[in-house]
């Protein structure tokens, strides 16, 4: 059995990431979903094939195919999460054959602009200036 690629969709809302892969005809005990180095999804599934006129049709005869254009094989599909992403807060469903992820967006209260940090002044202590010295003013 080869492995294929399938079929993704990626939107962003507000409030998440929303990925929706192509599953058809799998249900979610055939689909495998892992993180790992952090963000990086791993997403695999299985579609057996039925063996050929090999099983019992249960009726004491062997199955006959007349058409037969579903194949089974092994699906993958593997990126990398946004470094927005809530990765301990991924939230999975299997909808109308499509695996549907929902990742939540991290807050950026985080804005340069508003941002302040106290920068620590470091040298020696020394006694305190005694007048300007040499100082030296551009506008003399």
């Amino acid at each position: 059995m080869e492995t294929t690629d399938t079929p993704m969709d990626w939107k962003e809302t507000p409030d998440s990431h929303v990925f929706e892969i192509d599953l058809p005809g799998l249900r979610k005990e055939d689909v495998k979903l892992q993180i790992s180095q952090g963000r990086v999804v791993h997403i695999s599934a299985e579609r057996k094939e039925d063996s050929d006129n090999d099983d019992d049709n249960g009726k004491g005869g062997k199955w006959q195919w007349h058409c037969r254009e579903r194949r089974g094989g092994n699906f993958s599909r593997q990126f990398c999460l946004p470094e927005n992403a809530k990765v301990d807060e991924i939230k999975a469903s299997m909808r109308d054959g499509a695996l549907v992820l929902i990742v939540p967006k991290k807050e950026e209260h985080d804005k340069k602009k508003n941002k302040k940090k106290d920068v620590e002044i470091s040298g020696e202590e020394s006694p305190p200036y005694k007048g300007l010295g040499r100082f030296v003013c551009c506008k003399a």
